[in-house]
């Protein structure tokens, strides 16, 4: 049997708490943080990865799991995006301070994009997201409009003609340039 899981909790704060390193983090949460649950679905890991916000639309994407039936992928099946309206956070806890449930939409995407995985701030007003592939599509780094349609641009899905193994996550460096990574 492994050895249980131990976490650093040098006040032995009573969980879920926020663990601040440096006091400076305190000017983000401010006096006193909370943590809420604002969307959830017992049956479906429907958000797994790749938050961003896109300020525009006061949303935040994600994407579901895309292991299998946890996402409710396979290889016929791909993963979704979902979104929820941060607006529709905010009223519905100004009024209610018990258990809420906003509701997910979820982008309709174009099947050249197939198990999404990793995903960052809007690059060029377009959601930035890296791919797994799946079946005969290749993994590929993938530029999404964040507006319905949803248009999906590949920007990259081999380096020098050898095709990814399975891109994980991507983030944008401040000089612009894309750091990912490919596992193996």
């Amino acid at each position: 049997m492994p050895p249980a899981q131990t976490f650093f909790n040098s006040t032995s704060t009573a969980s879920p708490f926020f663990q601040i390193l440096d006091s400076a983090f305190l000017t983000i949460l401010g006096p006193n943080p909370s943590i809420w649950e604002v969307a959830s679905n017992s049956m479906f890991a429907f958000a797994h990865k790749a938050p961003v916000y896109v300020s525009d639309t006061n949303k935040v994407f994600f994407t579901s799991s895309n292991g299998g039936p946890p996402g409710m992928s396979d290889l016929n099946h791909s993963n979704v995006i979902g979104k929820i309206s941060l607006m529709d956070v905010n009223t519905t806890l100004a009024a209610n301070d018990s258990f809420i449930n906003i509701p997910v939409m979820f982008s309709i995407l174009p099947k050249t994009i197939q198990m999404t995985n990793g995903g960052t701030r809007p690059y060029n007003l377009s959601l930035l997201f890296v791919t797994s592939g799946c079946g005969s599509l290749l993994p590929s780094i993938a530029l999404v409009d964040p507006k319905a349609p949803n248009n999906v641009s590949i920007l990259l899905d081999n380096f020098f003609g050898q095709q990814f193994n399975s891109l994980n996550d991507i983030k944008v460096h401040p000089s612009g340039k894309l750091f990912f990574t490919n596992s193996e």
